[in-house]
């Protein structure tokens, strides 16, 4: 017979940034700061289900993104940003910094 756990501590932690959000959400300037502020939590969320430290990520795409083509914007996303990062540092067009080790994320560029 297998045990569940009675602690959900995970998702809990999970949760509380929304319930922290909350409160803080009605104050926003308007609705257009609002769905700019939803827009970034999502990123973030969507860095840390991906394993990437949303701080490097940013600062990644930040640097690439001007010179980026319009029609490949969902290569920039954190569900494809490990093999586009990878590919451009091997083009030279991104500078390689070991976020491994600074980290201990999954970003960091690999050699096998």
């Amino acid at each position: 017979m297998q045990s569940v756990a009675l602690v959900n501590n995970a998702c809990e932690r999970a949760l509380r940034r929304v319930v922290k959000g909350r409160k803080n959400w009605l104050s926003h300037g308007s609705a257009d700061h609002a769905e700019r502020a939803c827009a970034i939590s999502s990123l973030i969320a969507s860095c840390e289900i991906h394993g990437i430290d949303p701080e490097f990520y940013l600062q990644e795409v930040l640097t690439v993104a001007p010179s980026w083509p319009a029609s490949r914007t969902l290569e920039l996303a954190p569900k494809h940003w490990i093999e586009t990062r990878q590919r451009l540092i091997a083009e030279g067009r991104l500078c390689y910094l070991d976020l491994a080790r600074v980290t201990g994320s999954r970003l960091a560029f690999r050699t096998a």
